[in-house]
């Protein structure tokens, strides 16, 4: 699947947004996972030069309280976790970044 920049779980109903900057740090609207990078927090995209390069955002609304899950766990070990608790999927946030 490529380069995971974020891996964010248990994200309460109450947090609405992140300001700028908010998500490359630990802050407690979130449980950090782990990226590609060993992360646990968000890296933006390093595009490279040529053709549009794609990004895919997957929000998943659960019924699980909001540190159910333990910090650290990688995007597949979050999606496994996830098995039979998802009672909302979006995968429709796609966006084209490009370098000139």
């Amino acid at each position: 699947m490529g380069v995971v920049h974020w891996v964010a779980y248990g994200i309460p109903t109450s947090v609405t947004g992140f300001a700028e900057g908010e998500t490359g740090q630990q802050t407690e609207k979130y449980v950090g996972g782990k990226s590609t990078m060993n992360l646990t927090h968000y890296f933006g995209p390093c595009t490279p030069a040529g053709a549009p390069h794609h990004y895919t955002f997957t929000l998943i609304a659960t019924d699980l309280e909001p540190m159910a899950l333990q910090p650290g766990m990688t995007r597949d070990e979050v999606m496994k976790a996830l098995d039979g608790h998802a009672q909302r999927r979006d995968r429709n946030h796609r966006c084209t970044f490009s370098k000139p």
